[in-house]
């Protein structure tokens, strides 16, 4: 595994370097009163892509890239509330940076007369900046000091950059369907509408918190995959689906004892299917997470339960017309 270079210093960098421009109105001690912010900066971000067609059935693509990630306006806006209470201080970072990524992409893809098709991907990005819900332990300005109260050393609640990272993995895809068969097997045509997919991703993943460790890239699950099987003749069409992820890193703690904070493996199996009178009339019906699987937050340990919520299934039933 890669050794990963650590920032010199794990202090926040927090409104040190502004990318936008904004305003908002913040209560402080019962006044209300304007905060703003400005400046900005240019990204550039080149990239070479070769699609190469082996022959008539199967092709490579290579990819060499960069892109970059910002943060969410609500995670950039001066949205600052403040409890004197417990000396904390929650809202957006307009001094948060985009997350930078270069990346190295290969991919190889079947298309075969039976009508199945088959990928297999590997992907190494490079990551900068990458960006963590924190805690900081100070807020580090005085924006929001009054005279009679100094609120530079709360702790804050945001988003915030933190140093070099990684994600590398595999993917794998296979579709099949029955179309290819009806005739050499002498099956019934309703046969041929059947069909099956599955798609796996496998994840390797680190990144550098502001204050210095070694975590895995928030929002990254190590497995991923789903499952589905679908029929579609005569103008109907229909498909049921399994997806499936591992558990994966939400929150940097504030280096108490309950320490990060972390999304459960989870589940959900939903249906849908259509049914069209014509080129111009067609009725729908869509179930999502017909198991009603639960989603559970844990700090630290997964027996350290912050949050367990579900929200039942949803039925969908509709009529879409085309003119």
């Amino acid at each position: 595994m890669a050794e990963l270079r650590r920032p010199a210093s794990p202090r926040p960098r927090l409104l040190s370097r502004p990318i936008s421009e904004g305003e908002a109105n913040v209560q402080q001690g019962g006044v209300w009163g304007l905060v703003q912010v400005s400046d900005s900066n240019l990204q550039a971000f080149p990239s070479v892509h070769l699609n190469w067609d082996l022959n008539d059935e199967m092709k490579l693509r290579l990819s060499a890239n960069t892109g970059a990630a910002r943060p969410d306006y609500r995670d950039l806006r001066p949205n600052f509330s403040i409890s004197d209470t417990s000396e904390s201080i929650s809202g957006g970072n307009p001094a948060a940076g985009p997350e930078k990524a270069i990346g190295l992409d290969a991919y190889f893809e079947w298309y075969r007369p039976d009508g199945s098709f088959l990928s297999i991907g590997a992907y190494y990005k490079d990551l900068s900046d990458v960006l963590f819900d924190v805690r900081l332990p100070r807020f580090g300005r005085d924006i929001l000091n009054t005279p009679d109260v100094d609120r530079s050393e709360y702790a804050f609640s945001t988003v915030d950059n933190g140093g070099e990272g990684f994600i590398r993995g595999l993917e794998f895809s296979v579709a099949q369907t029955m179309d290819a068969y009806v005739e050499p097997l002498s099956l019934p045509d309703w046969v041929g509408g059947f069909g099956a997919r599955a798609n796996l991703t496998l994840n390797e993943s680190e990144a550098t918190t502001p204050d210095g460790r070694t975590v895995g890239l928030p929002g990254a699950s190590d497995v991923i995959y789903n499952l589905a099987l679908s029929y579609e003749r005569y103008g109907f069409s229909s498909r049921i689906s399994w997806q499936h992820r591992s558990e994966w890193l939400e929150a940097v703690g504030g280096g108490d004892i309950l320490g990060d904070s972390f999304w459960d493996e989870v589940g959900r199996l939903d249906f849908k299917a259509s049914y069209a009178f014509n080129d111009n009339a067609e009725i729908y019906f869509n179930a999502n997470n017909l198991l009603n699987e639960a989603g559970i937050r844990y700090q630290g340990e997964a027996d350290r339960v912050s949050e367990y919520e579900t929200f039942g299934s949803r039925y969908m039933i509709g009529l879409r017309l085309n003119f």
